[in-house]
């Protein structure tokens, strides 16, 4: 059992299939369905949430753009999802993609799949392809939801697209 001072190991993905590591084209369908999702999640975090926002008028109106958060828990998501003017892109993990309704819901979205513990070049290339094409870009540096009472330490991703971007 790990000490309140260290994190347990990074989980790293049993799950590997780099075709579906991708930028998402930004259909009409798919930013249907992103609006969609956004209006959703609004309803579903004012009923059940109460979130209280803070610093909205630092979030860029236009890309590109790097937007790196804390992955505390699993409402993370939701609530950034509800909270944003804009529905961004984002990485997240493989993983999902094999829950039953999850997965195909967030492959609708369309996010770039990350898999984790390993460098993961391809899903790099696609958000800076997606920065690149001046778009807003979420990724949570932490790589999960914190095991512990605080902040995991993150990994280099967002500071290396960050730096290779310009944003």
């Amino acid at each position: 059992m790990p000490t309140p001072l260290s994190s347990p190991p990074k989980p790293v993905t049993d799950l590997w299939q780099p075709e579906l590591t991708r930028l998402p084209r930004l259909t009409p369908a798919r930013r249907a369905f992103r609006a969609f999702a956004s209006r959703l999640m609004r309803l579903v975090s004012f009923i059940c949430l109460k979130p209280t926002l803070h610093g909205l008028n630092n979030y860029p109106s236009a890309g590109p753009a790097l937007v790196v958060f804390n992955h505390l828990g699993d409402a993370d998501t939701a609530l950034l999802l509800a909270a944003l003017p804009a529905p961004p892109d984002a990485l997240g993990k493989i993983e999902l993609y094999s829950f039953p309704i999850l997965g195909k819901l967030i492959d609708w979205y369309g996010i770039i799949w990350l898999h984790r513990g390993i460098p993961d070049r391809r899903a790099l290339r696609a958000a800076r392809a997606g920065l690149t094409d001046g778009r807003i870009i979420l990724i949570a540096p932490e790589g999960r939801y914190t095991k512990l009472d605080g902040l995991e330490p993150g990994g280099n991703g967002a500071a290396f697209l960050a730096l290779q971007s310009d944003v």
